[in-house]
């Protein structure tokens, strides 16, 4: 595994953090065997964690990267078993963003798996928007994705672009709350640390998007907060033609996210086991 820096970065060249001999035996029986599912993936990542502390350099379908296994779910689900996370939705989410001029939100973008899966993917002059306010996700997302441009994976006229805050039913200020690991944070009235806060329609008009092609959205049971406004109030031609929504902390909305989709003509696609898929 070969040592490269990030230009303007002060992270240790990516390699630093190459995994040894058993790390790497037990991300390649993870990867590779059955050993990588259920209670066996979680004695492979006890034996990752005892010989190997702090983040990972690997590579993940190809592309380098620096995971954060510990920390963080996604990610470690990305070092560990990379097939099976979530490949029908990013099957999909790639097909979509394969034509030129593309745009892409990703909402609770954690640390970038979905965006930079849509930036590899993407056509010539597309779009990517990050929306995440913790901002040490948001350096991991940036990272990473000078790791992929310096190996000529994102085309140079796709960018990712960054909004540092939440979505929410109001522009203003909201709290991150803590809930254990890092993608399961979520927004309160009054616990945590203060982050702005955008409607999805403020937001699309900052960035000046006048069409979506896809949207993902995972905020831990917030995503009725941020998407019944902006589907009472969108023009058609607004609407993303293939939504991503995670429904895990669906019990925690007050109004039917589905339902209110589909009233502006959605229908669902594919329901996994994270995600509901809805297309026009």
């Amino acid at each position: 595994m070969a040592l490269f820096g990030v230009e303007g970065s002060n992270q240790p060249p990516w390699g630093a953090y190459r995994p040894g001999a058993l790390a790497s035996l037990a991300i390649l029986a993870s990867r590779h065997t059955l050993l990588g599912r259920g209670s066996g993936r979680r004695a492979l990542f006890r034996l990752l964690e005892a010989t190997h502390r702090g983040p990972v350099d690997v590579r993940v379908n190809g592309c380098p990267m620096r995971l954060h296994p510990a920390k963080n779910v996604s990610e470690r689900k990305a070092l560990l078993r990379p097939d099976r996370h979530d490949p029908v939705e990013k099957s999909m989410l790639r097909r979509a963003m394969s034509k030129p001029a593309s745009i892409f939100v990703d909402i609770g973008a954690n640390a970038g798996i979905y965006s930079l899966e849509a930036a590899i993917a993407a056509g010539e002059g597309s779009r990517i928007i990050a929306v995440e306010p913790n901002t040490e996700l948001i350096g991991r997302l940036k990272f990473n994705e000078q790791l992929a441009r310096s190996e000529g994976l994102i085309a140079p006229t796709t960018s990712i672009e960054i909004y540092s805050g939440a979505i929410s039913d109001r522009n203003g200020e909201a709290f991150l709350a803590e809930a254990g690991a890092e993608g399961s944070r979520y927004l309160s009235d009054h616990d945590g640390a203060p982050v702005p806060t955008k409607t999805l329609l403020s937001l699309a008009g900052d960035f000046r998007l006048e069409r979506i092609t896809a949207l993902k959205i995972d905020i831990e049971g917030h995503e009725d907060r941020a998407l019944v406004p902006f589907f009472a109030a969108a023009d058609d031609k607004l609407l993303p033609n293939l939504i991503i929504m995670e429904h895990g902390s669906s019990h925690l909305w007050q109004t039917d996210c589905v339902s209110v989709c589909e009233a502006r003509g959605y229908r669902v696609n594919t329901r996994t086991r994270n995600n509901i898929i809805l297309t026009l």
